[in-house]
């Protein structure tokens, strides 16, 4: 049987643990996000969509990473049996949201 899988946070490449904020090389402050999903596609700016789930079962609520390629969605932490909701995005603001990240990454006009 194999183990199941479990995401890897990383904080300006450096492999640490989710959960709490991180002091970076500049000063600021960054929130851990897993590298991948569990299909293996690379995460990170316009490849994610990032939210938040209200959760009283984890105290307070899971912070949510969507892959743009697959939709798989990353709960952190984890979700619980006990946890009584399912992917709470609807398909509108999916594409909505998808369609804002794609103008994002396309080139500015020239001046």
């Amino acid at each position: 049987m194999c183990d199941p899988w479990v995401p890897q946070y990383y904080v300006e490449g450096r492999r640490v643990e989710p959960g709490r904020l991180y002091r970076l090389r500049d000063g600021g402050w960054a929130e851990p996000s897993p590298r991948r999903c569990p299909n293996g596609h690379l995460l990170g700016a316009g490849r994610v969509l990032a939210g938040t789930v209200a959760c009283p079962r984890v105290g307070g609520f899971h912070r949510t990473h969507i892959c743009r390629t697959c939709e798989a969605v990353i709960y952190t932490p984890a979700r619980l049996p006990e946890c009584r909701h399912d992917r709470m995005v609807p398909a509108e603001v999916w594409e909505a949201n998808s369609a804002a990240a794609d103008e994002v990454l396309e080139d500015p006009p020239s001046p």
